[in-house]
């Protein structure tokens, strides 16, 4: 972890107190909690995916690569062409995908999600 923080910041994670002794920085112990707090985000991310439950709607986005939504029924569907503008409306090219693998309970006004790296 030492190595790893010198390697981000180019700082050395040890520093010496006022008695002369060896002690962690403080920039360093902030580093570590904000690394720790990431790490555990991710591994339980991948404990959910690994586990083989329900997947969140960004889950779904991410491998998918496209962007999904609930339908009024409760039906989840994928997008995997950009729409195009036909004569009086857009045209939407749209699949569904199975019930059963996906956790969502909230309201599907609110459901559309985009994969990560499309929101900019």
């Amino acid at each position: 972890m030492m190595k790893r923080y010198e390697n981000d910041t180019h700082e050395n994670p040890v520093a010496m107190d006022r008695l002369g002794n060896d002690v962690l920085s403080e920039a360093f112990k902030e580093w570590e909690y904000k690394e720790f707090a990431e790490l555990s985000r991710k591994a339980t991310a991948y404990d959910r995916l690994m586990s083989g439950g329900k997947k969140t709607l960004k889950e779904i986005a991410n491998f998918l690569g496209n962007p999904v939504a609930v339908d009024r029924e409760g039906r989840l569907l994928w997008f995997p062409r950009k729409p195009e503008i036909g004569l009086t409306t857009w045209i939407w090219y749209d699949k569904y995908l199975p019930k059963n693998i996906f956790d969502y309970t909230g309201d599907w006004k609110d459901s559309p999600t985009l994969p990560d790296g499309w929101e900019e």
